[in-house]
């Protein structure tokens, strides 16, 4: 028996697959707004594709529910992501070491004369203690000293 319900604020019901109405859940007068369920359909009544549909959706649930639930499951995923979060940071760490930061041409050129002036000074320093270093005559102390420079 088909049948057609109308009221002068009336809309039309339109599911996206054919069955049997199960239950109305709404009364003439009541209000209702976006997203409340009006009426269900048998579950009998559903078309093969929504009910495979429905029981896929339940097993996710009850896989989910398990991985929630699985302490080893737990434990490899964290064991999972410390490890690549340890790989991470090495890899940054790899990636950081080629930045980092260069003089300007001014400073190396200034290091470089301040390493000139130095080799220069440490080889007069040299020569002056190669100088006195087998001298007869000279004392121990002036020798020390002119090692010391």
């Amino acid at each position: 028996m088909i049948g057609y319900v109308e009221y002068n604020q009336s809309g039309t019901l339109a599911w996206k697959t054919n069955g049997v109405i199960s239950q109305v859940n709404v009364q003439l007068g009541d209000t209702v707004k976006k997203g409340d369920i009006l009426a269900e359909l048998e579950t009998d009544s559903l078309s093969s594709a929504v009910i495979l549909a429905e029981k896929t959706l339940i097993e996710a649930q009850d896989n989910l529910t398990e991985v929630m639930e699985s302490s080893t499951a737990k434990v490899t995923a964290l064991s999972t992501l410390t490890a690549n979060e340890t790989a991470l940071q090495a890899t940054k760490q790899a990636q950081e070491s080629l930045y980092y930061p260069r003089a300007d041409q001014l400073t190396i050129e200034m290091a470089y004369d301040e390493y000139m002036l130095a080799l220069q000074n440490f080889n007069y320093a040299k020569a002056d203690y190669d100088s006195v270093r087998n001298q007869k005559g000279w004392e121990d102390a002036a020798r020390q000293t002119y090692f010391e420079s």
